[in-house]
């Protein structure tokens, strides 16, 4: 009998054993009434615990879940609507996904599971720690105030949380978060998919927002009622459809906003939105192409020795690199001073066409190898490096010399220029630079480097040894007579320089004279453009213009980014644009939009309270007129200057007139009109009779004509600006003249 009796209590310890603990009785009718309970013993064995895949014990009551752990195999438990204050699911390897919402759960730690999906919506959470596996987060309606987001969500609704704090949210299908207390977020899609919602909205902390990251939408993007918010990035196709439409935005109760950032291409969409404020809207937050692209990089180095090239060979700087898609050209890309060049492309095979790069020569005295690199890429994020080794064609002496106004010149003050003198030949160089100028009225005050001889009206240097693609500079400075002064300078004078370079044999002699008229100023700004030549004769529509934009930091910091951007004028050819100099590092590029932008990225430049001479940079540029021009045709251009995500300054506009060949050009200020500006009439002063007066617009049409006239009714014209050419028996010239 004793052997029976200890067998019998051996079964029943098995049995016993076997059992899950669950003490809360609503937790365990729940397992009973959904038929957990396979033996129908009323108990839950761990057999069957662990037999079960999927459990939903919503709103049953239950404030304790102790006994899931045995439940090993679940891949779903869903058991929202209870009072649960605590939920331990650690160790459940199995589980996918986790609704808990509507509970009364204060901390959360899912970090030891494979939990994908996590819905916990509505409780009273403090904290949550979250598995290395999450894909979708709900956890809207808690009170998280940080939270780790460093996952590649697919949804992510955060809303109603009292987070605080900057934030990196990677969602593929739905971003909300509203209803928080967040300083910035940076949002993005690296995987591409389409996204149907996004909102930011009545969050009162959020000052920035980037939502640079994120394309391919397909619903709403809702950014409502962030009174703080500053600043909205827009750029790489938010919110462009998958499809290459445009997807709702709704932008509203915004009142701090000062700037959203754009692709060129959704600028016009962005600003026909009903925003509520002014913000600046602009492309230039970011320097990289909006939505899909590929980029090439490369050095272009010079094969001196006829061996080769290698990291030891010069580099090539401001040398055009054309791009094409196919036989199309798409624009050009310039490399920087260290030989170095960018190309950001949207063409990929099988995508469209494959990009092409080709060097080009303004004289065909190199070659280079390869001659082209075409691109091999499927799809887009890709990269490559395409290096260009070019040679010379033979011997080919040719310098060129350039003279640039670095200030402009006002009656009584210093007037500072650079000669610009550069080797585009290919032999090394030595010979004389020399200056012409009025010395009558301009008074030489320094050079640097010093003048090698100096005469009245002229300044000379010797240079040596100037190699292949090597400039040099030279800057002087000039004092210019006041009103007060004989000869007496007066606004609207024109002070006449001509810059020659000679080494004996040169193959374009042309550019080895530059003749430059400078045209008297008074107040001004310091964010300017000048153009060589405010009149050409069609004889002289093969030669360049010479354009420098000038600009200023006159605010109170740094200026980390300056952008340029100069929409070139429609009577320009855009195929002989050229780089003449800098006065600091820059990336060059020009579309066939005839869009030629200059990015100085990371110049840092100081503002003027902080360092007055440091404050100013500009960049030159040359372009030859269409040839097809005619007689009474303008030039007109200016540019637009963007100092890091202020509103860009428009520079004044310069105009070049082609006048009528044979007819002698007279001094400007033999002239002299005024008032200017001017309402009703203007009145013409001169040192000969006057024969004839012709207004033409900016667009080059003749609007009023006036014969042997001194004062002219103007007051029937639009207000603007307009181009008088006056013709006297001694000649003709031409002078702005702004009707207001």
């Amino acid at each position: 009998m004793r052997k029976i009796y200890f067998l019998l209590v051996l079964v029943g310890l098995s049995a016993s054993a076997q059992i899950v603990n669950i003490p809360d009785a609503n937790f365990k009718n729940k397992l009973l009434v959904i038929g957990v309970d396979t033996n129908n013993d009323n108990e839950i064995q761990e057999s069957e615990a662990s037999a079960v895949t999927f459990m939903d014990v919503t709103g049953s009551n239950i404030s304790s879940l102790e006994g899931i752990s045995a439940f090993t195999g679940l891949t779903q438990l869903i058991c929202q609507g209870n009072n649960l204050t605590t939920l331990d699911v650690g160790g459940l390897m199995n589980m996918e996904l986790l609704l808990c919402s509507g509970n009364d759960l204060v901390t959360l730690d899912i970090s030891n599971t494979n939990i994908k999906e996590l819905y916990c919506e509505s409780n009273a959470l403090t904290s949550l720690t979250l598995s290395d596996s999450i894909r979708d987060l709900f956890c809207a309606g808690n009170q998280l105030s940080t939270l780790d987001l460093n996952h590649d969500f697919g949804y992510c609704w955060i809303s109603n949380n009292p987070l605080v704090g900057d934030y990196i949210i990677s969602a593929s299908n739905l971003v909300k978060v509203s209803n928080t207390d967040i300083s910035s977020a940076i949002v993005s899609n690296p995987t591409g998919s389409i996204i149907p919602d996004i909102e930011f909205s009545n969050n009162p902390q959020l000052v920035s927002l980037d939502l640079s990251g994120v394309h391919n939408l397909n619903g709403d993007t809702k950014i409502q009622n962030n009174p703080l918010l500053q600043y909205l990035n827009l750029k790489n196709g938010c919110p462009e459809t998958a499809s290459g439409g445009w997807a709702q935005l709704y932008l509203s109760l915004l009142p701090s906003l000062e700037f959203i950032c754009g692709d060129d291409f959704d600028l016009a969409n962005i600003m026909s939105l009903p925003i509520g404020s002014n913000p600046v809207i602009s492309s230039y937050c970011g320097f990289t192409p909006g939505g899909d692209y590929n980029t090439v990089t490369g050095t272009v180095r010079l094969d001196a020795s006829g061996n080769g090239c290698d990291a030891d060979d010069a580099v090539v700087p401001q040398l055009a690199v054309k791009i094409n898609s196919g036989a199309v050209e798409r624009g050009k890309t310039f490399t920087n001073m260290q030989g170095g060049y960018t190309s950001y492309s949207v063409f990929s095979n099988p995508g469209g066409y494959n990009t092409i790069l080709t060097p080009l020569f303004e004289n065909l005295y190199y070659s280079a190898t390869p001659a082209t690199y075409t691109t091999s890429f499927i799809g887009y994020g890709n990269s490559a490096t395409a290096d260009f080794c070019i040679a010379p064609n033979g011997v080919h002496p040719d310098l060129e010399i350039t003279l640039i106004p670095i200030t402009v010149a006002r009656p009584g003050f210093d007037a500072t220029y650079k000669i610009n003198y550069r080797n585009k030949g290919t032999e090394t160089q030595s010979g004389t630079v020399s200056l012409a100028f009025e010395d009558d009225i301009l008074d030489f005050v320094s050079a640097n480097p010093t003048t090698d001889s100096q005469a009245a009206n002229t300044l000379s240097w010797n240079f040596s040894n100037l190699a292949p693609f090597e400039s040099r500079e030279i800057t002087l400075t000039l004092n210019v007579n006041s009103p007060l002064e004989t000869p007496a300078v007066n606004i609207g004078d024109v002070l006449d320089f001509t810059a020659a370079v000679s080494a004996g044999t040169d193959e374009t002699p042309a550019d080895n004279t530059f003749e430059f008229d400078h045209v008297v100023v008074g107040s001004f700004d310091p964010n300017d453009k000048a153009v060589s030549r405010e009149s050409i004769g069609i004889a002289q529509l093969g030669d360049y213009l010479y354009y420098t934009v000038r600009f200023q930091n006159t605010g109170n910091f740094y200026a980390e980014n300056v952008v340029v951007k100069d929409m070139l004028s429609a009577n320009l050819d855009l195929t002989t644009l050229q780089m003449v100099s800098a006065s600091h590092p820059y990336r060059a590029t020009l579309t066939n939009t005839n869009k030629l932008e200059f990015f100085f990225e990371g110049i840092n430049l100081p503002a003027v309270g902080d360092d007055e001479p440091g404050s100013h940079g500009y960049v030159t540029f040359k372009i030859k007129p269409k040839s097809n021009l005619v007689v009474g045709n303008t030039i007109a251009n200016d540019a637009s200057i963007y100092f890091d995500f202020n509103a860009p300054i428009v520079t004044n506009t310069v105009t070049t007139t082609v006048t009528a060949l044979g007819n002698p050009e007279v001094a400007a200020n033999d002239f002299v009109v005024y008032p200017n500006p001017a309402k009703h009439t203007i009145s013409i002063q001169a040192h000969t009779s006057i024969e004839s007066v012709a207004i033409y617009n900016t667009l080059g049409q003749l609007v009023k004509t006036a014969n042997r006239q001194t004062t002219i009714d103007i007051s029937g014209l639009s207000p603007g600006s307009y181009f008088l050419q006056l013709v006297s028996s001694k000649g003709k010239t031409t002078k702005k003249m702004i009707k207001i």
